[in-house]
């Protein structure tokens, strides 16, 4: 893991604190990108069939 705004994160702590944090999100989003796209795939092939508004999104 690479700390290359660590310097920069000294001198603007929140800065650095929020850039560690997205960087935090995007690891976890990738991680779990796959999975999550196979179950949109599943679910958007039963909602055509069941002829629902294929414009409404789940959570």
């Amino acid at each position: 893991r690479r700390h290359a705004g660590r310097a920069a994160g000294a001198a603007r702590p929140a800065v650095g604190i929020a850039a560690e944090m997205a960087r935090e999100q995007a690891t976890r989003v990738s991680e779990f990108a796959q999975p999550r796209a196979e179950q949109a795939a599943e679910l958007v092939r039963a909602r055509s069939s069941r002829r629902s508004d294929p414009t409404r999104m789940a959570g």
